[in-house]
C-alpha cells in the first residue's frame, strides 16, 4: 500500500525501520550503542560542515573593530595581560591573548572578533551533533542551527568580542557529552564522566551562569554512577581531581595581579580574600547583575524571558519546544533519554534562577539588551527540545505521508533562510565603527596632554581600548574614575598612570583627609582634583563620578563636546569664546540619529554625539537664565545660543524633535533683548515656527508641557499683531 512505500528521501539513518510512531526510543538506543566508533563519522562530518557553514556567516558579518559594552574592557585586558573584570574571565583572555600575539592581522579587537567566531561557529557543529544524537535525524539537527546561530542575539554576540559565545560553546559540549555518557556501554560511562568532568570545571573559568548545568550534569552522573555500583572513592578521587584541573585557568588571575606586566588589570588576586572577592563577584553582587540595581519582579523577568524566545526563535520553536517536554516524559517513562530529561531540568532551574536574581531594569532598553545575553543558555536548550519534537512529529508522519521526508529536510533549510534575511540588517556589523569612531572624535576633541576622566562602559572601555591597544593619543593620561571607590584601583593602577597624582590609596565618601579601615590613606575627589587641576586641564567623560560629592563645592563643569571640563569656580567665562571653542564638536558626525537598536550601545554612542552637537548650547541657554533681571548680561549667552542651534539645524536634514522647542526658547527670550541685531518680528515668526513644529511631532504623553506650550504661540501670535498694529 501507499502508506507502507519506502520514502525515496529520508533525513534519518535506517528510517524505513526505524521510525515508528510507538518505538522512536529504542530506535535511538539502537543506533547509539556506541557514539565515538565510525558510524558516527557522518554526522561529525556533518557537524563540521555545519561549523564551516556558521563560520562563513559569522566572517561575512564579523565586526572591524571595537563594539561597545564590555568588548573593550575584554580585549584590553587580554593585550595588556591584565585580569578583567569580576569574575576574570581566565579562560577567554588566555585564548584572546593567544590570538592577537599569533595573528598579525587588522586590528587587536577584530582578532578577538574572529576568535568569538570560532566559539560560535564550533557552538553550532556542537549543537547539530547534540540533536542528531538525540534523535538521529539531521534535519532536526539543522533546525536547531537555524534556530539558534542564525537568531539575533546569538549571531550578534558571535561578531563581537564578547564571552557569552565561550560559553555557548561549552553548554553545547556538555549536551553532546550528556548524550555520549548516556548511550555509552557501562564499561565506558566512566571514561565519558572523566570528559565531562574536565569539561564542568574549564566552563566555569569563563561565564558563573553555567554552574547551574554543570551541577545538574553532575548529579545526573553520580547518581548514574552510583545505581550502576561504579562510583567508588577512586572514582570520586579521580572527578574531582579532573574537575579541578578544569579550573587551572584560575591561576592566572593572581599570576597576572602579581607580576603585573600589563597597564590595566580589574582587582588584586595577590590575596586569598582579594582573590575570593573577585571570583566570586563580590564588588557587583555574588548572584546579581550588578551591585547597584534595584531587584525586578520575577514574573516580569520569566514573561520577557518567554516574549524573548518568542521573537527571537520564531514562534515555532516554543511551540515544538512545549511538544518536546511531553516527548522527554514518554521517553523517561520508558526508561530511555534521561540526558534529555536533565537538559529539561537545566533549562527549568536556570530560567526561574535567573528571572528571580537579574536586578536590572528591563524597562532600559540597553539594559535590556545586557540581560537578554544571558538566555543565550536557556535558548539551547529550548531548541534541542524543539528539534527533538520536530523528530517525533515527522517519525509519525513519515509512515502515512509519501512526502513527509522531503518536507522534513526542507523545512530547516527554509527557517534557515527565514532567520538569515530578518536578521541581516541588525546583525551585519561588517561596516559598523560606530563605537570606535565615538573613541576617536572623543579623544580627537582633547587638547594636548589633557587627563581624560571616564565615566561609563562607552566610553571607559573604548577610550582605553584605543589608549592601549592602539597606542592613540599616547599623550593623554586616560583613567576610570569610577574605579577609584575600590581599594585596589590606586595601588594597582598608578604605576602606569604617571601623569597623574594621588593624594591617597582610595577615594572616601567623606570630605576631608582621613585614615581608611584597611590602613590605607583616603581622599576626596576634591583633593584629587586639587592636586592636578595646575599641571594639566582635566576632562570627565562622560560625566562625573557620583559616589563622593566634595568637589562641587570648588570646581564646576564646561560643556566639552561629549565631556566636560573642570574649572575652578569664579573662573571668567567669556560665551562667545567658549561657544567658538566648543561650538564645533560632534558637526562632523554622520551617523543618523535615530539609526540603531535601542537596545546597542551604537545607539548610546551615537545619541552622545548628536547631544554634544547642541550640549555648549544648551549649557549658554542655562547660564542666560541667571541675568533675567540684568538684560546686558543674558544677552551674550542667549546670542551664543541662538547661534549655535541655528547652525546646528542648519547642518543636519534630521534631528531630535526636541531640538525645535530648545531654540522657540531661545528665540523667545531674544525678542525683547536689547543690542541683538536681530528682527524681533522674524524672531517672533521663527518661536512659533519652532514650538508648532515640535508640538505637532511630540505626543502628549510623552512630554505634558506641550498642552503649555499652546498658549504661548497664541500669545505670540497676540504679540505680532500688536507689533503690526
Amino acid at each position: 500500500m501507499t502508506k507502507n512505500k519506502k520514502n525515496s528521501f529520508s533525513p534519518s539513518r535506517n528510517h524505513a525501520r526505524e521510525y515508528r510512531t510507538d518505538d522512536s526510543c529504542s530506535r535511538i538506543e539502537s543506533v547509539r550503542t556506541s557514539l565515538w566508533d565510525r558510524r558516527w563519522l557522518p554526522d561529525v562530518q556533518l557537524s563540521v560542515i555545519v561549523t564551516m557553514a556558521t563560520l562563513s556567516l559569522y566572517l561575512k558579518t564579523l565586526h572591524p573593530s571595537i563594539a561597545g559594552g564590555d568588548s573593550g574592557e575584554l580585549v584590553t585586558s587580554a593585550h595588556e595581560v591584565g585580569v578583567a573584570h569580576p569574575p576574570g574571565y581566565p579562560l577567554f583572555t588566555m585564548t584572546a591573548k593567544v590570538i592577537i600575539e599569533m595573528l598579525p592581522m587588522s586590528n587587536v579587537a577584530w582578532r578577538v572578533n574572529l576568535l568569538n567566531a570560532i566559539y560560535s561557529a564550533t557552538s553550532a557543529g556542537l549543537l547539530m551533533l547534540a540533536v542528531i544524537r538525540q534523535t538521529g535525524c539531521w534535519s532536526s539537527g539543522l533546525l536547531a542551527v537555524s534556530l539558534f546561530s542564525a537568531s539575533r542575539v546569538a549571531w550578534f554576540y558571535s561578531v563581537v568580542a564578547e564571552v557569552f559565545a565561550l560559553n555557548n560553546l561549552f553548554v553545547a559540549l556538555l549536551m553532546v557529552l550528556a548524550a555520549w555518557f548516556e548511550s555509552s556501554r557501562s564499561s565506558y560511562k566512566l571514561r565519558a564522566a572523566k570528559y565531562g568532568a574536565f569539561v564542568c570545571g574549564l566552563s566555569l573559568c569563563n561565564q558563573h551562569t553555567i554552574s547551574v548545568y554543570v551541577a545538574c550534569f553532575a548529579l545526573w552522573v553520580l547518581a548514574t554512577l552510583y545505581k550502576l555500583e561504579k562510583l567508588t572513592i577512586r572514582t570520586l578521587i579521580q572527578l574531582s581531581g579532573l574537575f579541578l584541573a578544569g579550573l587551572l585557568p584560575y591561576a592566572y588571575l593572581p599570576l597576572s595581579a602579581y607580576l603585573q606586566p600589563g597597564r590595566w588589570t580589574w582587582g588584586d588576586q595577590r590575596t586569598v580574600s582579594g582573590f575570593l572577592t573577585h571570583l566570586l563577584r563580590e564588588e557587583y553582587g555574588t548572584f546579581r547583575l550588578a551591585n547597584d540595581e534595584t531587584d525586578s519582579s520575577t514574573l516580569t523577568g520569566l514573561r520577557i524571558n518567554i516574549q524573548h524566545v518568542f521573537s527571537e526563535l520564531t514562534f515555532v520553536c516554543p511551540v515544538l519546544a512545549v511538544y518536546g517536554l511531553f516527548v522527554a516524559w514518554k521517553r523517561y517513562r520508558r526508561g530511555h533519554g534521561s540526558s534529555l530529561c536533565v537538559m529539561v531540568v537545566m533549562l527549568l532551574l536556570y530560567t526561574g534562577l535567573f528571572a528571580w536574581r537579574a536586578n536590572l531594569d528591563t524597562s532600559n532598553p540597553l539594559l535590556l539588551g545586557v540581560v537578554e545575553r544571558f538566555w543565550l543558555q536557556s535558548d539551547l536548550m529550548i531548541v534541542v527540545l524543539a528539534g527533538v519534537a520536530f523528530n517525533h512529529i515527522f517519525s509519525f508522519l513519515s509512515d502515512r505521508f509519501h512526502q513527509a521526508g522531503f518536507v522534513q529536510a526542507i523545512l530547516p533549510c527554509l527557517l534557515l533562510l527565514y532567520q538569515v534575511n530578518r536578521n541581516w540588517s541588525l546583525c551585519d556589523q561588517s561596516g559598523n565603527q560606530v563605537v570606535y569612531e565615538f573613541g576617536k572624535t572623543v579623544m580627537d576633541s582633547m587638547p594636548p596632554h589633557a587627563i581624560v576622566l571616564t565615566k561609563g562602559d562607552l566610553s571607559s572601555n573604548v577610550i582605553r581600548y584605543l589608549s592601549l591597544c592602539e597606542n592613540y593619543r599616547p599623550d593623554l593620561q586616560v583613567f576610570d574614575q569610577e574605579v577609584l571607590t575600590y581599594p585596589w584601583a590606586v595601588p594597582m593602577l598608578s604605576r602606569s598612570q604617571h601623569k597623574l597624582k594621588f593624594p591617597g590609596e582610595v577615594l572616601y565618601t567623606q570630605d576631608g583627609m582621613v585614615h581608611d579601615p584597611t590602613g590605607g590613606l583616603s581622599f576626596t575627589f576634591r583633593s584629587f582634583l586639587d592636586a592636578n587641576y595646575d599641571r594639566y586641564p582635566i576632562f570627565g567623560c562622560v560625566g562625573v563620578q557620583e559616589h563622593e560629592p566634595s568637589w562641587q563645592s570648588k570646581y564646576e563643569l564646561w560643556p566639552f563636546g561629549t565631556c566636560s571640563k573642570f574649572v575652578k569656580k569664579g573662573t571668567e567665562f567669556e560665551p562667545e569664546l567658549w561657544a567658538k571653542m566648543t561650538g564645533h564638536f560632534g558637526m562632523h558626525w554622520a551617523h543618523p540619529y535615530q539609526g540603531f537598536d535601542i537596545t546597542s550601545w551604537d545607539h548610546v554612542a551615537n545619541e552622545e554625539m548628536w547631544n554634544a552637537k547642541i550640549r555648549t548650547a544648551a549649557f549658554l541657554y542655562d547660564m542666560g537664565q541667571h541675568f533675567l533681571d540684568q538684560e546686558d548680561m543674558g544677552v551674550p549667552f542667549f546670542l551664543q545660543a541662538y547661534k549655535l542651534y541655528l547652525r546646528a539645524m542648519e547642518n543636519n536634514a534630521e534631528y531630535p524633535v526636541f531640538w525645535h522647542k530648545n531654540f522657540a526658547l531661545v528665540c523667545r527670550m531674544l525678542i525683547n533683548m536689547p543690542n541683538t541685531d536681530l528682527d524681533r518680528l522674524s524672531l517672533v515668526d521663527e518661536t512659533i515656527r519652532q514650538f508648532q513644529i515640535y508640538i505637532d511631532e511630540t505626543p502628549h504623553e510623552e512630554d505634558p508641557s506641550v498642552e503649555h506650550i499652546k498658549p504661548t504661540i497664541a500669545a505670540l501670535h497676540d504679540f505680532k499683531n500688536q507689533m503690526y498694529a
